[in-house]
C-alpha cells in the first residue's frame, strides 16, 4: 500500500475501490450474486474502508484485508436489500438493467437475496460473533 503523501485523494479512492472489488471477486463465487453486485458504486463499503484507512494509517495488510471483508459483508447485505426491495416495490429495473426478480422470478430472487445475507453472516462470523451482531 502506498504512503498517503505519495498519492492524491482521487487515487486514494480509486485504490480503495479496486481493493474492495478485488476482495469481492476473491470471496464471491456464486454467479447470480456476482451479477447482482455488479454495477454498484460500493459507497457503503468505500466509506468503511476509507474510515479504517484514515483512522488506522499504520495498519497491517492483514488488518486491512479484514476491513475489506467487512466491506464485502456490507455489499452482500445491501445487494440483498435491493433485490428484496425491488420485489416489494414491483420495480422492473435496477442499475439500468432488468431487475433480478423480473429476469429470474420472484422465488429465486427472494432465495438469492437470503443466500447473500447468509454468506455475509458467514464472513462476519469468521471474525467472531461481535462482527455479526444485529442491533
Amino acid at each position: 500500500m502506498a504512503k498517503k503523501q505519495d498519492i492524491d485523494l482521487d487515487e486514494f479512492f480509486d485504490i480503495t475501490r479496486k481493493d474492495i472489488n478485488k476482495k469481492i471477486d476473491h470471496i464471491i463465487t456464486d454467479k447470480q450474486i456476482v451479477e447482482i453486485l455488479n454495477g454498484g458504486k460500493r459507497l457503503r463499503s468505500m466509506l468503511g474502508a476509507l474510515a479504517f484507512r484514515a483512522c488506522k494509517p499504520n495498519q497491517t495488510n492483514k488488518e486491512y484485508q479484514r476491513a475489506l471483508e467487512g466491506g464485502v459483508t456490507i455489499e452482500l447485505a445491501h445487494g440483498a436489500s435491493l433485490v428484496h426491495d425491488d420485489i416489494i416495490d414491483k420495480d422492473k429495473e435496477r442499475r439500468g438493467k432488468e431487475a433480478y426478480h423480473v429476469k429470474e422470478g420472484v422465488g429465486k430472487a427472494i432465495l438469492t437475496g437470503h443466500k447473500m445475507l447468509v454468506q455475509g453472516f458467514e464472513i462476519a462470523l469468521k471474525h467472531g460473533k461481535d462482527w455479526a451482531k444485529l442491533y
